[in-house]
């Protein structure tokens, strides 16, 4: 009767292949648990980054738009009745208020139904902005008027409308002094805060 031989016990190259695998394979998974670590964390910093850098431009936008309002504003209550009851053409007067503010695309005189007095882009003056949500705000009281970005039919590129109203000695509203700041102002504005983060 044969009875079955003992395990042999393994070369000592095994054991130690064996003790290499069991210390390693602990050492390897908690290096790939650091490096995954590591990636959320800087995956967070780039988001914290991103969104610092991204609050920064619209702090500079809104400032820019606030400003540029502001001085509409200025220029419809210091001039604005001039502007509204010219007796001749004041296209001149308006590409004036252009150079002044350089970052209007776009400046008109509109009277209090919204027709087109003056342009300073030399375009068609029998026009009418009745229906333009910046004419409406101001028509209807309000300060300032807004509108989204578009394309601008007289400036002939992208746009943000803005409008300030004109007002008699009375208080009455008689029309409104409405600009066009252009994009691009925007974008070279912004450039600056982008260029220094990279």
């Amino acid at each position: 009767m044969r009875f079955p031989s003992p395990l042999r016990p393994r070369s000592l190259r095994g054991q130690l292949i064996g003790l290499v695998a069991a210390l390693g394979l602990p050492l390897v998974a908690l290096q790939g648990w650091f490096a995954y670590r590591e990636y959320q964390a800087a995956v967070a910093e780039s988001s914290a980054e991103s969104l610092a850098l991204a609050d920064a431009n619209a702090e500079r936008a809104r400032q820019f738009l606030q400003q540029s309002e502001g001085l509409l504003q200025a220029a419809a209550l210091e001039f604005g009745n001039a502007y509204v009851n010219s007796t001749g053409p004041c296209d001149d007067a308006m590409r004036v208020l252009m150079s002044v503010f350089t970052f209007v695309a776009n400046a008109m005189a509109v009277d209090a139904d919204g027709n087109i007095i003056c342009s300073g882009s030399g375009r068609d003056a029998s026009a009418s902005v009745r229906q333009w949500a910046t004419f409406e705000a101001v028509a209807n009281g309000a300060p300032i008027g807004r509108a989204p970005a578009m394309f601008g039919t007289y400036s002939g590129e992208w746009v943000l409308p803005i409008a300030a109203p004109v007002r008699n000695d009375e208080g009455d509203f008689v029309g409104a002094i409405i600009g066009s700041i252009a994009l691009t102002e925007l974008d070279q504005l912004l450039g600056p805060v982008r260029d220094s983060e990279t």
